[in-house]
């Protein structure tokens, strides 16, 4: 959440509908990655659970 809002403190001072987009790709990019890595995570945490029944 950090990185979010730090990434949109920045976007706000940026001026230019060009690297706007770059900025909201970024973010866009940004989120993607997290919720993959969390959903990996949760995944290991099944099969953990699963492995210890």
């Amino acid at each position: 959440a950090v990185i979010e809002k730090s990434t949109r403190d920045a976007g706000e001072n940026l001026r230019g509908d060009t690297d706007q987009s770059v900025l909201d790709a970024l973010v866009m990019e940004y989120s993607t990655l997290n919720s993959a890595s969390l959903s990996t995570q949760n995944e290991s945490v099944r099969q953990l659970k699963h492995d210890n029944k």
